[in-house]
């Protein structure tokens, strides 16, 4: 029988590999000294590469277009927003940091700083001054350089120790910045005289009835309501709890009855509600109003009245689907759909 197995010479085959380690160490050394030429070779090729990118000139046009011109170049803006008082349009770079035609690395930052455009006047300090100074008409301020874009409400009146025609009160406060149309209200002295205000029958009026009233009467109205019961007329105020005359801008308490579901006519359901809000207490009777967008778009003004704010109840019956739009001093508190 012929042997299989051959003879291994252990000792010959250990001299062998003995004689090829420093062969094999040079070769693992060769590997790894070309692998790191490799990757520094790869880095330094990306490094030149970000540093070749040329940052654009971006000053002077919209922020959107800015944006896209260092999109392209791979650089990333940082927007930093600066009022403006020179009539530099609003959105427009002012300035870039680094610089047009700088090279930058790949990837950096470029820091814009952008308009917000001009400040259009500063609000004054009226309070102490005479309105007949200031010379309002049409609603517009024909006193200082700020008639381009503060606009007067007609001033309040009310009674006072200081002398007829002097401002006691103002809103917005003096030193406001004013960047677009500002509405400023005037609390103004009628001397020292007092006026009573008789209060109004309101007992049965509708919500619309009310409010035709109320716009006219120097009166703060607490609205109140429930689901009518009893014989009570849904919709309708069913209680009047004050009679007699008091000073003007008292608080009457006023109570509606309403129904426990819209009412249903030929076309729609009509929904009643309140709004309520938590104000500030304003120093003097500020003008509020509510506005109904119908469906189709239509925009209808519901109440205009005066408030000193605190809380407040506004009632509505309207068609469900409707947008109720209400504001204080031309700012909106708040928009809905009734439903």
């Amino acid at each position: 029988m012929k042997k299989i197995f051959k003879r291994i010479n252990v000792a010959e085959n250990y001299e062998k590999v003995q004689e090829n380690i420093p062969a094999l160490v040079k070769t693992v050394f060769a590997a790894l000294f070309i692998m790191a030429l490799s990757t520094l070779a790869v880095f330094f090729i990306r490094v030149k590469g970000a540093e070749q990118t040329l940052v654009p000139n971006v000053v002077g046009i919209q922020l959107e277009d800015a944006i896209v011109e260092l999109q392209v170049k791979q650089l990333y803006p940082k927007i930093k927003l600066r009022y403006t008082d020179d009539g530099v349009e609003k959105g427009v770079v002012l300035e870039q940091s680094p610089s047009a035609r700088s090279m930058v690395k790949g990837y950096s930052t470029v820091t814009l700083t952008v308009s917000r455009g001009p400040v259009q006047a500063t609000v004054e300090d009226y309070v102490g001054k005479n309105v007949k100074d200031l010379k309002i008409g049409d609603e517009q301020l024909a006193y200082g350089d700020n008639k381009s874009v503060l606009k007067f409400d007609s001033p309040i009146y009310k009674y006072d120790d200081s002398a007829e025609g002097t401002v006691l009160a103002q809103f917005p406060a003096p030193g406001l910045d004013v960047f677009q149309t500002t509405n400023v209200q005037l609390v103004v002295s009628k001397g020292a005289a007092k006026k009573n205000v008789e209060i109004p029958a309101l007992y049965g009026m509708t919500i619309q009835d009310f409010f035709d009233k109320a716009q006219n009467t120097p009166l703060i109205f607490d609205v109140t309501a429930h689901f009518a019961a009893g014989g009570e007329v849904p919709g309708t105020i069913t209680t009047n709890t004050s009679t007699g005359s008091v000073q003007e801008y008292s608080r009457i308490a006023v109570d509606f009855a309403f129904p426990e579901a819209p009412l249903i006519t030929e076309d729609e359901e009509i929904a009643f509600g309140l709004i309520e809000e938590e104000l500030a207490d304003f120093p003097f009777p500020v003008k509020m109003e509510l506005d109904a967008i119908s469906t189709e778009g239509e925009t209808t003004r519901v109440a205009s009245f005066r408030h000193t704010g605190g809380k407040i109840a506004v009632p509505y019956a309207v068609a469900k689907g409707t947008t109720l739009v209400f504001t204080v001093n031309n700012k909106v508190a708040t928009r809905f759909v009734v439903s």
